[in-house]
């Protein structure tokens, strides 16, 4: 007589489900260092089309900006391009005329921006930003 044999079953494991995050209107990223969310400022609708039209009747812009480290300064700058960075969030790139060099600033960090009175001739083709 051939006894049976003790044969393991894997049982399913139940496994705790993972709670939706509520969505607050700001943009949530994770720190990759810490693996902890990071909330971004909301980018304001005014401000991009104050930037928007700078960019688009090549007029310096000036405006505060607030970097990442917290730095409140405040800059002119010829607009050249704006796009997404790795994060997902909109910059600026820019011929910033206090540094005199070209920068690039997170959108989400300027407040009051200002169209100038003053234009300006491009001083390279967008595409050499890239």
């Amino acid at each position: 007589m051939n006894k049976p044999q003790n044969r393991r079953v894997n049982k399913p494991v139940n496994k705790p489900k993972k709670k939706a995050a509520k969505h607050t209107g700001a943009i949530v990223l994770r720190d990759r260092t810490k693996n902890k969310p990071v909330r971004s400022r909301p980018v304001g609708q005014g401000n991009l089309t104050i930037i928007k039209r700078a960019m688009k009747n090549h007029q310096v812009l000036s405006f505060d900006y607030t970097s990442v480290k917290g730095e409140q300064t405040h800059r002119s700058v010829e607009v050249y391009k704006i796009e997404r960075d790795r994060t997902g969030d909109p910059v600026l790139w820019g011929w910033c005329l206090e540094a005199d060099a070209i920068r690039k600033f997170k959108i989400a960090g300027i407040s009051d921006p200002e169209v100038s009175n003053f234009n300006f001739k491009p001083r390279f083709p967008v595409e050499d930003l890239l």
